[in-house]
């Protein structure tokens, strides 16, 4: 039963660092842009990426308090952004995306390998560029490779 209780709780801890994460990368206060829903999915070599975690670095602001909308993939690798609040979305403009594999520790408490290139961490030389719009944005899979 401990044990149980031990992998329960290291993937609550796992959640919830990855929630603080996507609060404090999204920017507070009165100055919030209109955002607009954003879903995607990673897939890697072919097959979807399950815990892939996304941020949107908006291009052309150098601004270290611009928002950087993220989100985080479920086992389908399939993603809703976060900007303000929960899956609110993000707002329109050009972003270089980047991707990290988290998934939740394994049952010793180990985290796991990251499998993915370190070129998909830098919005630099991920490669990976989007657009999003007003209304509903239904985005392409991003396609990765080793």
């Amino acid at each position: 039963m401990k044990e149980l209780s031990d992998r329960r709780t290291r993937r609550v801890a796992w959640r919830v660092s990855s929630l603080i994460v996507a609060l404090a990368s999204a920017s507070c206060g009165s100055n919030q842009k209109p955002v607009y829903p954003v879903q995607g999915q990673v897939n890697f070599e072919g097959r979807p990426l399950p815990s892939a975690f996304v941020v949107f670095h908006p291009v052309g602001e150098s601004d270290g308090d611009s928002v950087r909308p993220v989100g985080q993939g479920d086992r389908a690798g399939s993603f809703n952004l976060t900007t303000y609040t929960k899956h609110d979305g993000a707002p329109a403009g050009q972003y270089a995306v980047t991707v990290e594999y988290r998934p939740p520790p394994l049952d010793d408490g180990k985290p796991v390998k990251d499998i993915l290139p370190a070129r998909y961490a830098k919005p630099d030389s991920s490669g990976l560029r989007v657009e999003i719009v007003e209304g509903n944005n239904e985005l392409a899979p991003f396609e990765l490779k080793r």
